[in-house]
């Protein structure tokens, strides 16, 4: 699939007041980083979308659970705790094996 197709399948999952920041997030690892295995999933009760991502040089089976933030976001130990519970409800995968967290 080309770049710009990917973005825009990105764009189509993704809710509008997070797009901009995905999109960064996203072109940062894919171009900055060029990291190869970037896939984006939106989580609704979050209402974000989060990127499960795979640094180079590391074990396949270790990959990143990324939630864009945007910079101005309060964070209070009970809204991270509200996050995870909420990936850890979602089951993601890594290739078909639960992600630990």
């Amino acid at each position: 699939m080309e770049f710009q197709s990917k973005l825009d399948k990105i764009q189509g999952l993704t809710h509008p007041k997070e797009w901009s920041l995905v999109r960064q997030t996203y072109l940062d690892l894919v171009l900055a980083k060029m990291w190869k295995t970037v896939e984006t999933i939106s989580i609704a009760p979050l209402e974000k979308t989060i990127l499960l991502a795979h640094e180079p040089h590391t074990p396949a089976d270790q990959r990143l659970v990324i939630v864009p933030i945007h910079q101005d976001t309060s964070l209070s130990t009970a809204r991270i705790s509200e996050l995870f519970n909420t990936l850890i409800d979602a089951k993601l995968t890594n290739d078909g094996k639960e992600l630990r967290y």
